[in-house]
């Protein structure tokens, strides 16, 4: 038994279209509907080339391996990895292994930021001690955002870590050296 076509639907108004419902039998009616879906399905394919571009790439075992197991890392499907990644690699930005995680991170930030303006408003905190923490605990959480979300490259820290400690190019460039 097939389900009863919602009046108000396309379906419903290719078939009185058609004059299936008038005059044909179950398995006209059967026929037209395949082919309504068909025709559907086409045009949702036609117009959604017109907006969007697919791409087919071919991977071996091993490449697959790869990807699948970093996508099951990521939570990502592998087609959702490859584009995050290559957008991601386009754009010089990282990305983000467990957006779930991140976003409770910030999260439990914010909620600590909250703490700390409700005891400064309800006089809990002398003034200049709860203006002190809640601009500390907004530089921490932009801090700590900036870097789950974009994260220094491994020149950036290397030339940072120079920068503070000279002596660190000297023992660096001996490790390289015994390599």
């Amino acid at each position: 038994m097939q389900r009863a076509i919602k009046r108000n639907s396309g379906l419903y108004a290719y078939l009185l279209s058609t004059k299936v419902l008038e005059n044909g039998t179950e398995q006209d009616i059967a026929k037209a509907r395949e082919q309504y879906w068909r025709d559907y399905k086409a045009n949702w394919r036609r117009n959604k080339r017109k907006t969007e571009k697919s791409f087919t790439i071919s991977f071996t075992g091993n490449e697959l391996s790869v990807l699948s197991t970093t996508a099951k890392k990521h939570k990502k499907s592998v087609s959702a990895l490859i584009k995050a990644s290559c957008l991601a690699y386009i754009q010089k930005q990282y990305v983000v292994p467990d957006v779930y995680a991140v976003n409770s991170v910030r999260e439990l930030l914010t909620m600590n930021y909250m703490s700390l303006k409700s005891a400064f408003d309800n006089l809990n905190v002398p003034y200049q001690v709860g203006i002190e923490l809640l601009n500390r605990m907004s530089e921490l959480e932009a801090n700590v955002t900036t870097q789950l979300y974009n994260p220094k490259s491994l020149d950036d820290l290397v030339i940072e870590a120079i920068n503070k400690e000279p002596e660190y190019k000297e023992r660096l460039l001996q490790l390289l050296q015994n390599l």
